[in-house]
C-alpha cells in the first residue's frame, strides 16, 4: 500500500481462488481497510491462474493491467516508471524484472536466483536490444486493457499463458519492451518438490505452445522465428540429455572404435560448453560474493535437474496426459533486504532475529569498530556521527564502541561514557595513515565495523578516498562484518559543483569507489531512492534505507513573523551563496528591513571559500562562521525561514531536518532528494535549482502569509519527530545484530 502513484488513478484487484490456508482471510481484512481502492474476488475453486486473470478482465476499469503473484513485493515507485515507459515508448506490454526475495535459503535457491537473473539481464536484454522476442513471465508484466481485450484475453488452455499471450501480441505487430528499471522481489522455490511442480508447468506449457505455433519456423519474419525457437527450449533441453546419455551408453558398450570416437567427440561436444558455462555462471556475481566455485558442481546437478524435468514435459506433451495445472507452493521466506529495518524500528516491532553467534555470549555484548571524522572536526560527517554514538551508548545490547576518528580529534574532551572509547587512528589526505585502520580493527577484534563516509570523507586527494572507500571490503575480507553508512553517492552529484573535473577517468573512478562499497557486508543510505538505485545498478542486497535523523526541539515556539532569513552549513560553491545574496538583494528592494543570516563556515574540502563574501560587508547581510550546538536553539529560533539554495545534493540535507527540528518553514532547490523529504511527510517550498526570481516569490510568500508559514513549521516537527535519532540508533541495532549472528 506504500505504492508511490495517485491513488484514484489504481485500483487493486485480488482474485482468490481456492486457497487453503488464511488468504481469505488477509485479503479481507486490506479490502475492509481500503474499499475504494482494493476489490477483493473470492472463487470457491481454482481452474487455474489464465481463468482467474479473465474474470479479473472483466471487471478492471484502467487503461493498463499490470498482473503480480501473490508473493511478490515490488519496489513502490514501479507504477511511475511502467506509465512514462508506455507513454514514451508505444509498446503494447511492458516486462518487468522479477528477483529472488529468498536467494540464501539454500543452495537450490542459490543456484535458481543465478539462473533466473541471467535469464533477464542477459537473456531478455539482449533480445531486447537486438530487437527479437521479449517473452512475457507471468508476474510483473503490464498490457495495455484494450489491445489485450482485443486478443482475448488469455487463453484458459495454456499451462504457459505468459509466453502464449506474448506469441499473440507478437504475431499482431505489438511491441514487447522489457524495462530493467521496473523490478519486483518474489519467492524463488526452495524445494525440489516445489520445483518440479512449477517447471513441469512451465515446460510443458511452452512445449504445448511451440506445437501449436509451430507455424512459425517457416517464417522469414525474424522474431517471429527467435519466438519459437525460444519455444522449443525444452525440446532442446530433452535432445541435449537423450543424446549426451546415449552417447555414453554407446561409449561404455560398444567395441567399434568408430562408435566409441563419434560417441567420445558428441560426450566433447557437450561436455566443454557446458564445463565453462557452469563456471560462468557460477561466477556471474563474483564481484559482490566472491568466487562461488564451490557452486560448480550444483549448477551441473541443477542442469540435470531441469533437463530430467524438461524431458518429462516433453514426453507428458506428446503423449498427451491429462493437463493439471499445479500452484506453485510458497513458504513465505524473506530475506534481510525485503524488510525495513526503520520502519520496524519506528513502529517498535521486533524483528525475528537470528540467534547471535556463540562470541556474544563470552561477553555483556556487541563490540564496535565506529570509522567516523569526529569533533573537533567540522563537516565530513562528524556531527552526525555525535549524535549517533549518544544514542549508541543508550543501547544495552551494546558492551563497547571504539571511535575510530581522525587526527584532529581530542579524545580526552569527548563527552562520552564509558561505553564509547575515542581512539586516533587516520589523518585527512593521508593514504598511508589510512592503512592503520585495518590495523586497529584486527587488533582490538570488534564484532564488526561500522563506516560512516560520503564520497570525500577522508579528503581530497583521489587516491586517499579511494583507499578509504576500499576499507569496509578490506575488514569484510579479514573476517570482520562490515556496515557501510554512506550519504551520498557520486554518481548522482554534478562533479564541477563539488570540486571536481568532469571525465571519464573521474566517472569512471567514482563508479568502481561505489562498487567497492557495496562489496561490504551491509549498507545503509540515508536517501530512499538511493536502496532501489544500488539494487538495480549493482546487484547489492543488504541496503538498507535508515534516514539522516532529527531532534525535535521546540514544538510549541510560535513562528516568528520577524525573524531573518537563515541559511545554514558548511559553505561550499554547490550551496548556492551567490545565487542566494543576488535573492536578497530583490528582497529588500521589496521589503524593507529583512535581514539574512549566514552561519557556518567554510566546507573543509573548500578553505576559505566564505572571506571573498566577506570582504564586501552589508548592512543587512551577517555572516556568524562556525556555531556551536549549544548556540543552534538561539539562532533557529530567532529565524523565521530557512533556505536551501543548493544547485546539486550530495545527499539528504542534514540542515533539512535540522530546520524541522526547530519546526522551521523552509525554501529549497527542487532537487530529487528534497523531494523525496516531501513524499516521507515534510514541508518546503520547492523552486527549480539557480532560480532567483522563483526564491524571491517563495520566500516573500511565505513573510506575506505567517499562517501558511506556521502550518508548514508545525508539518515539519512532526517530521522531526517520526524520524528521531534514537529511532535511527535502533536501526543500526537491528543490522549490527543480524551481522553479528552470521
Amino acid at each position: 500500500m506504500r505504492v508511490d502513484y495517485p491513488k484514484d488513478k489504481l485500483e487493486i484487484l485480488i482474485v482468490e481462488d481456492g486457497s487453503s490456508d488464511h488468504t481469505e482471510d488477509i485479503c479481507l481484512r486490506y479490502a475492509s481497510s481500503w474499499p475504494n481502492l482494493i476489490h477483493y474476488f473470492h472463487r470457491p475453486t481454482s481452474s487455474g491462474k489464465p481463468a482467474a486473470l479473465n474474470f479479473a478482465l472483466e471487471k478492471v476499469k484502467g487503461e493498463i493491467i499490470g498482473v503480480l503473484d501473490a508473493d511478490s513485493v515490488p519496489d513502490e515507485n514501479f507504477l511511475r516508471r511502467v506509465a512514462e515507459h508506455f507513454e514514451e515508448s508505444g509498446a503494447a506490454a511492458i516486462q518487468g524484472m522479477t528477483r529472488s526475495i529468498n536467494a540464501r535459503t539454500n543452495v537450490l535457491t542459490r543456484v535458481a536466483s543465478l539462473e533466473e537473473e541471467i535469464w533477464f539481464k542477459v537473456m531478455i536484454s539482449g533480445k531486447e536490444r537486438l530487437g527479437l522476442f521479449v517473452p512475457l513471465t507471468g508476474s510483473c508484466q503490464f498490457i495495455k486493457a484494450e489491445t489485450l481485450r482485443k486478443l482475448g484475453g488469455w487463453s484458459e488452455s495454456s499451462l504457459a499463458e505468459d509466453v502464449e499471450l506474448a506469441i499473440r501480441l507478437t504475431e499482431g505487430g505489438y511491441r514487447i519492451k522489457f524495462c530493467r528499471d521496473v523490478f519486483s522481489f518474489q519467492e524463488t522455490s526452495s524445494r525440489l518438490s516445489q520445483m518440479f511442480k512449477q517447471r513441469l508447468r512451465w515446460y510443458r506449457g511452452y512445449t504445448e505452445t511451440a506445437i501449436e505455433h509451430k507455424r512459425l519456423l517457416g517464417s522469414l519474419n525474424r522474431v517471429l522465428l527467435d519466438a519459437e525457437l525460444s519455444l522449443l527450449g525444452p525440446a532442446f533441453l530433452t535432445f541435449n540429455f537423450v543424446s549426451y546419455l546415449l552417447s555414453w551408453l554407446i561409449f561404455i558398450t560398444s567395441t567399434a572404435p568408430l562408435a566409441k570416437i563419434l560417441a567420445c567427440s558428441i560426450i566433447t561436444l557437450f561436455s566443454l560448453p557446458l564445463l565453462a558455462a557452469g563456471f560462468l555462471f557460477a561466477n556471474a556475481r563474483r564481484s559482490k560474493e566472491g568466487l562461488n566455485l564451490s557452486l560448480v558442481p550444483f549448477i551441473y546437478a541443477y542442469w540435470l535437474l531441469q533437463t530430467i524435468i524438461a524431458t518429462y514435459a516433453v514426453l507428458s506433451s506428446i503423449s498427451r496426459r491429462p493437463k493439471v495445472w499445479m500452484k506453485t507452493e510458497k513458504m513465505n521466506l524473506v530475506d534481510e533486504p525485503a524488510s525495513d529495518v526503520f520502519e520496524a524500528a519506528r513502529s517498535h516491532r521486533r524483528l525475528p532475529l537470528p540467534r547471535v553467534n556463540h562470541k556474544l555470549n563470552r561477553g555483556r555484548g556487541l563490540r564496535i569498530c565506529f570509522v567516523t571524522s569526529h569533533p573537533p572536526s567540522r563537516g565530513r560527517l562528524s556531527e552526525y556521527a555525535v549524535k549517533v554514538l549518544r544514542e549508541l551508548e543508550k543501547s544495552p545490547i551494546i558492551e563497547k564502541v571504539f571511535v575510530l576518528s581522525d587526527s584532529k580529534t581530542d579524545p580526552a574532551n569527548s563527552s562520552y561514557g564509558q561505553k564509547i572509547e575515542v581512539k586516533k587512528a587516520w589523518t585527512f589526505n593521508n593514504a598511508a595513515s589510512l592503512l592503520e585502520i585495518p590495523l586497529r580493527v584486527f587488533s582490538l577484534r570488534p564484532h564488526l565495523v561500522h563506516f560512516n563516509v560520503h564520497f570525500q570523507s577522508f579528503g581530497r586527494s583521489r587516491l586517499t578516498n579511494f583507499i578509504g572507500l576500499s576499507l569496509p571490503f578490506l575488514c569484510k575480507t579479514l573476517g570482520v562484518p562490515s556496515i557501510v553508512s554512506i550519504h551520498n553517492l557520486g554518481e548522482r552529484v554534478e562533479l564541477k559543483l563539488v570540486g571536481l573535473k568532469e571525465s571519464l577517468l573521474n566517472r569512471l573512478g567514482l563508479r568502481f569507489a561505489t562498487k567497492l562499497i557495496t562489496l561490504a557486508s551491509s549498507i545503509t543510505v540515508t536517501v530512499k531512492s538511493y536502496v532501489e538505485f544500488l539494487r538495480r545498478t549493482y546487484g547489492c542486497r543488504s541496503v538498507y534505507f535508515v534516514p539522516h535523523g532529527a531532534e525535535p526541539m521546540n514544538p510549541r515556539k510560535p513562528c516568528n513573523p520577524h525573524g531573518f532569513i537563515l541559511m545554514f552549513g558548511h559553505m561550499s560553491p554547490y550551496k548556492g551563496l551567490p545565487l542566494m545574496l543576488k535573492t536578497f538583494d530583490i528582497l529588500l528592494e521589496k521589503k524593507k528591513g529583512l535581514k539574512l543570516v549566514i552561519a557556518g563556515e567554510s566546507h573543509p574540502n573548500f578553505p576559505n571559500y566564505l572571506e571573498s563574501f566577506k570582504r564586501s560587508p552589508h548592512p543587512n547581510i551577517k555572516f556568524t562562521g562556525y556555531v556551536d550546538e549549544k548556540e543552534l536553539p538561539k539562532l533557529f529560533q530567532e529565524a523565521f525561514v530557512v533556505v536551501l539554495p543548493y544547485l546539486t545534493a550530495t545527499g539528504t540535507s542534514g540542515v533539512f531536518h535540522l530546520a524541522c527540528g526547530f519546526g522551521k518553514p523552509i525554501v529549497a532547490s527542487d532537487l530529487p532528494e528534497m523531494r523525496e523529504l516531501l513524499r516521507m511527510g515534510a514541508s518546503a517550498i520547492l523552486v527549480p535549482p539557480g532560480d532567483v526570481e522563483g526564491f524571491c516569490k517563495a520566500i516573500l510568500k511565505l513573510y506575506d502569509d505567517p499562517s501558511l508559514a506556521r502550518k508548514m513549521g508545525e508539518r515539519n516537527l512532526s517530521f522531526a519527530s517520526n524520524e528521531t535519532w534514537s529511532l535511527v540508533a535502533s536501526s543500526f541495532e537491528r543490522i549490527y545484530l543480524r551481522l553479528a549472528s552470521k
